[in-house]
């Protein structure tokens, strides 16, 4: 299957399989969000992949060394630094989740301490997690 398949597969499930939301700026023809589902896909690993599909969330090896998870559910706090149990909040606006998470997963393996030395920061349970409970994902 072409990336471009499995990302308006992977657009449909993260929108509307599990429930609908508010659809951003580019929802007019949904060509954007497709486009950058399948650039954000060509990008991952077959495990980051497989997370993103069924946890919606995949992790990232940080130029720190550090393991970090980056959730596709939402743009608010979605990237945690699972050993420290931080969550951090920072990437380019006005774009579709896709390419929000590819800039996100670039810089971090790219120079991590920058990123986070500009995001805002909060304790893990800043907000709900990903999967509708208080838990550690």
């Amino acid at each position: 299957m072409t990336a471009e398949r499995l990302a308006l597969l992977l657009d449909w499930h993260l929108t509307f399989g599990h429930r609908l939301r508010a659809l951003g700026p580019f929802d007019a023809s949904g060509a954007p969000r497709r486009r950058a589902w399948a650039l954000l896909w060509r990008h991952l690993s077959g495990a980051q992949r497989r997370d993103l599909w069924w946890r919606r969330h995949f992790d990232v090896i940080g130029s720190d060394a550090r393991r970090y998870r980056l959730s596709a559910v939402t743009r608010a706090y979605n990237v945690l630094d699972v050993a420290a149990r931080v969550r951090y909040c920072a990437g380019p606006e006005g774009v579709p989740m896709g390419d929000f998470l590819l800039g996100q997963k670039l810089w971090l393996e790219a120079d991590a301490a920058r990123l986070l030395s500009i995001a805002h920061s909060g304790p893990w349970d800043l907000v709900p997690c990903w999967n509708g409970t208080r838990a550690l994902p």
